[in-house]
């Protein structure tokens, strides 16, 4: 299993960590585990998770976008 660090899966979403921290305190955001027994241990992702909950995300698009996408069918 590979694992993402909290910096990485903040790039990912361009989010800042601090706000990635905000997300897991509130029960939000993507799946994590934490590899000690204390409650301020290092949160870490599981890879596999982190892409499944990155592809079930809603998608939006913009209101152009829509117009386009409307014209070309």
């Amino acid at each position: 299993m590979k694992l993402l660090t909290p910096a990485h899966v903040a790039a990912v979403l361009h989010i800042k960590p601090q706000s990635l921290r905000l997300k897991r305190m509130r029960g939000g955001g993507p799946p994590f585990i934490r590899l000690s027994d204390s409650p301020t241990g290092r949160a870490y992702y599981p890879e596999a998770e982190f892409l499944a909950w990155l592809a079930a995300r809603p998608r939006h698009t913009s209101t152009a976008e829509e117009k386009r996408d409307s014209r070309t069918s």
